[in-house]
């Protein structure tokens, strides 16, 4: 019997299944990711304190460092990846 977490989907979830965006960017080098965490971070660290104080969840901050490529970084080039 698998336990109730297992069988969870995204069609279960609050809102739905979210669908992939296409136009997600590709990070190409250290450089360009590092900017682009300076970047987001930034971003994200606004309005950080009232979130947290009001308990909502960051999902525009997560489809931020998403569509940003940092999620990217961690694929090894042999997949596709920077490395």
């Amino acid at each position: 019997m698998k336990a109730e977490s297992e069988t969870r989907n995204a069609d279960t979830l609050p809102g739905g299944p979210v669908p992939p965006k296409e136009d997600v960017h590709r990070i190409k080098d250290d450089a360009e990711a590092l900017e682009a965490a300076r970047r987001v971070a930034a971003q994200i660290a606004e309005g950080s304190a009232e979130r947290d104080r009001e308990r909502r969840l960051p999902f525009a901050e997560v489809e931020l460092l998403s569509q940003s490529g940092l999620w990217g970084i961690t694929v090894p080039k042999a997949y596709g990846g920077p490395g």
